[in-house]
């Protein structure tokens, strides 16, 4: 049996529908591959500057990790530095010690009173000598004790009648102590004005 087509408009309507509905899928498929396309080039360049941010951010950490190793090494020898300076301020104190105590011993003895030894264990000094009098060993002992730089001061012995250079004399031994910080540490201006004037 043959099909006869009265309206052929509606057999071109129907083809150009499915043209047209073919066209639209086709350019919805492309425009959604274009506009996927588009949103991956886009999130591969955000992951891109991401990846470039996390890696200066490394390298920025890197750096302050290296700043701080060489940081707490200055720190570590900035402290080596300190006790070397300390242990030098001590070497300096004590080479100084003997000098100052030598120095301030002469002040202390009268004329007429002879130091035959000195004696040193740290802060502690023993004095071995002869006195012409009593006296003069009580006046030694005064100047001991009104020094202030001088502590614990003590005789131990007195012996009568040492025979010395054709003469008696009377031995004695005497201890005291030093304070070095007050000894080594300079007058004040003041008391070197007054004892200027």
């Amino acid at each position: 049996m043959s099909v006869i087509n009265l309206l052929p408009w509606r057999e071109q309507r129907r083809r150009h529908h499915r043209q047209r509905f073919v066209v639209l899928n086709i350019t919805a498929v492309l425009g959604g591959y274009f506009i996927s396309a588009l949103a991956v080039h886009h999130l591969e360049s955000e992951v891109a500057i991401q990846n470039q941010r996390v890696a200066y951010l490394q390298q920025a950490i890197t750096e302050q990790r290296q700043r701080m190793n060489q940081l707490s090494d200055v720190a570590t020898q900035y402290e080596n530095l300190l006790e070397r300076l300390e242990l030098v301020q001590t070497l300096q104190a004590e080479r100084g010690k003997t000098t100052a105590v030598m120095n301030l011993i002469p002040t202390l003895i009268p004329q007429g009173v002879y130091i035959d030894k000195i004696r040193m264990r740290g802060q502690r000094f023993k004095l071995f000598g002869i006195s012409e009098n009593t006296a003069l060993l009580a006046e030694m002992l005064e100047r001991f004790e009104q020094e202030p730089t001088v502590s614990y001061v003590e005789i131990h012995s007195i012996v009568h009648g040492r025979q010395r250079f054709d003469k008696s004399y009377q031995a004695f031994e005497l201890s005291f102590q030093v304070s070095l910080r007050t000894l080594l540490s300079p007058a004040p201006k003041t008391s070197q004005s007054k004892e200027v004037g």
